[in-house]
């Protein structure tokens, strides 16, 4: 029975080979070599933890903090020419993509925090498409490897990025430098407006450790 198995992993292994070459070979697909890390993904686990693992050293190109489990950066590249730019901010073939619930806009005013809130069904995924804004996240899941985590991201027009915030995150924002901020939101379920997945803290609460204010220095 084990030698079977063994076979048969093997040959699923080949078959994998193959298809990554058809692909290769015709420009459909590409190949991006990590140092001192391989995994053929050919399991579900197997994949999964390729993706985690390459997803954190994407992270760690992107911002220098330890990141809050399941929390996913996309840095966003405008293309800029004489006319103006353009900027994608989510796509159904990206890595945090899991499905589309609806778009929407929330707009601090000047210095404004709006916080604290989680969602126990919904991800969020969002982009600050106009002004800056500093957006702060807190891990207070039971069983979290990065229970009590804070972190805090610096996003908008100076560094565009994509924020993908996992349900049971606490998460809020801040607009900064005398200016509005503008976060597109694209859920991964839509609003329900009888039973609301929205649960909420005052910006204030002393159930979180943090403090909105500026840090001097």
């Amino acid at each position: 029975m084990k030698c079977l198995k063994l076979m048969l992993l093997t040959l699923r292994s080949s078959l994998l080979i193959k298809i990554n070459n058809f692909f290769l070979s015709r420009g459909k697909t590409k190949a991006v070599f990590i140092k001192d890390f391989w995994s053929d993904a050919g399991t579900f686990e197997t994949l999964l933890k390729s993706s985690n693992f390459i997803q954190s050293k994407i992270n760690k190109k992107v911002i220098k903090m330890k990141l809050i489990d399941g929390v996913v950066l996309k840095e966003l590249k405008p293309i800029l020419d004489e006319r103006g730019y353009l900027q994608e901010c989510f796509r159904s073939d990206w890595l945090m993509y899991n499905k589309f619930g609806q778009a929407y806009i929330t707009v601090a005013f000047p210095n404004i925090v709006k916080a604290w809130h989680y969602h126990k069904i919904q991800t969020d995924n969002m982009v600050c498409i106009a002004g800056n804004a500093k957006l702060v996240l807190f891990d207070d899941r039971k069983d979290s490897i990065t229970k009590n985590e804070i972190n805090e991201i610096f996003f908008g027009e100076k560094k565009p990025l994509l924020v993908s915030i996992p349900h049971h995150i606490w998460h809020g924002f801040k607009a900064m430098g005398g200016k509005r901020a503008m976060i597109l939101n694209c859920p991964t379920d839509l609003y329900n407006y009888s039973t609301p997945d929205e649960f909420r803290l005052p910006y204030d609460t002393e159930e979180i450790n943090y403090d909105w204010e500026v840090k001097m220095g």
